[in-house]
């Protein structure tokens, strides 16, 4: 941007000097004026601090359908960047692109903040819901399996015990009394 308004300058002050002695007074004051005004401007960009972003990998936390991160930088991003950014990757070497950076700033207040502590916690927060909400309805489920199968448990006892119960443990036994002859 100062780049843009010096580039304006300079054609500011050549076309001043080109055009003073062809120029009213008030055409050239009007020059001066823009002259100023612009210097000031310049002068009052370069004093504004530079915001540092943070890095983000480009492949692996932008462009991950697995990164949280990645899903709001795409959505955030203006179709002319997206076009700007993938045009500038196509024309590098597959490992440059696996490697290249994009650098985010977010700016609250005139203060640039790094976002990814917050992503970081996004993801650990829901990751826990997740955890949290999968573990209760397996508890829910399992405890409604382990109560049928505990119940068949006691109804398989009371069958076998009732078995039990209507064995005739005082029958004689053809084979043991034979077992015994033999012995004898």
């Amino acid at each position: 941007m100062i780049k843009k308004y010096s580039e304006r300058l300079k054609t500011l002050k050549t076309n001043r000097a080109e055009t003073t002695d062809t120029n009213t007074d008030a055409v050239n004051e009007l020059y001066d004026n823009l002259i100023q005004m612009t210097a000031e401007f310049i002068r009052d960009l370069k004093s504004l601090p530079v915001y540092k972003g943070e890095k983000y990998s480009l492949y692996g936390e932008l462009l991950n359908d697995n990164n949280i991160m990645s899903h709001i930088f795409l959505t955030c991003l203006p179709q002319d960047l997206s076009v700007k950014i993938a045009g500038e990757s196509s024309a590098m070497p597959r490992e440059k692109i696996e490697k290249r950076t994009i650098e985010i700033a977010l700016v609250i207040e005139g203060v640039s903040v790094n976002p990814k502590p917050f992503f970081n916690l996004f993801v650990d927060q829901y990751d826990d819901l997740v955890k949290k909400t999968a573990t209760e309805i397996v508890k829910e489920q399992t405890s409604e399996k382990l109560t049928e199968v505990s119940n068949k448990i006691f109804e398989i006892n009371d069958i076998m015990n009732s078995f039990a119960n209507d064995i005739n443990w005082e029958v004689d036994n053809p084979f043991a009394k034979a077992v015994k002859d033999e012995i004898k």
